[in-house]
């Protein structure tokens, strides 16, 4: 279908892509990863870990069939908008929890970088005499 040498210069420009885009940032896809594992364990491991009914294998309030009936369960005292029953809410369930908890390192990454930046800029003003916790970090 393609030629041996096409497919090599693919995989070279992949090489060079990832190693460019990719690799440095390693530390930050791993905590991502990490983050995915978690949730997925959290949401579709039976109990005590997880919430998914050992019964019929869906994630519902096995205690309260009104809750489910709302689209709630009730977990730790406190009420989660998390019913999936049947194969393909689970996999949106799964979807959507993957994508938010994916982004969690990022946003941390984001807040402590802008944090740094403000107290910079707030080091460089006349605010920084008022604000004595700023000037405490180089002694």
């Amino acid at each position: 279908f393609l030629e041996v040498e096409t497919v090599n210069r693919i995989v070279r420009k992949f090489k060079l892509w990832y190693k460019h885009n990719v690799a440095p940032y390693w530390k930050i896809k791993l905590a991502q990863i990490l983050c995915v594992i978690y949730i997925l364990l959290l949401t579709f491991s039976y109990p005590p870990i997880g919430i998914r009914d050992p019964n019929t294998n869906n994630i519902i309030d096995p205690a309260s069939e009104e809750n489910t009936a709302n689209g709630v369960i009730y977990v730790n005292g406190d009420y989660r908008p998390v019913v999936a029953i049947g194969g393909w809410q689970q996999f949106c369930l799964a979807m959507s929890r993957m994508s938010a908890f994916s982004i969690y390192p990022m946003l941390v990454v984001v807040f402590v970088s802008k944090m740094k930046a403000l107290q910079t800029f707030f080091v460089k003003t006349p605010l920084s005499l008022y604000m004595g916790l700023l000037n405490e970090g180089h002694e």
